[in-house]
């Protein structure tokens, strides 16, 4: 839990919001942490939002920079 913590620090920091949602699961015989950032939509509005395509993964770096193990 400790990593995951800074994992979800490092994401706060680099995304620049105010919420991670972690969500657990256990469905395989292992555990698998899920960090999902939650952005400004609220309600509804979420599933009304049209992603656009990634293309670039720089973002990985980006948190990685701001991980502090």
């Amino acid at each position: 839990m400790e990593i995951v913590d800074k994992v979800r620090t490092a994401m706060l920091k680099t995304l620049k919001i105010k919420k991670v949602y972690l969500l657990y699961m256990d469905e395989a015989n292992q555990v698998h942490w899920h960090l999902v950032p939650r952005y400004t939509k609220k309600g509804y509005e979420v599933f009304m939002n049209k992603p656009g395509k990634l293309k670039n993964f720089k973002l990985d770096d980006e948190i990685r920079k701001n991980l502090v193990i």
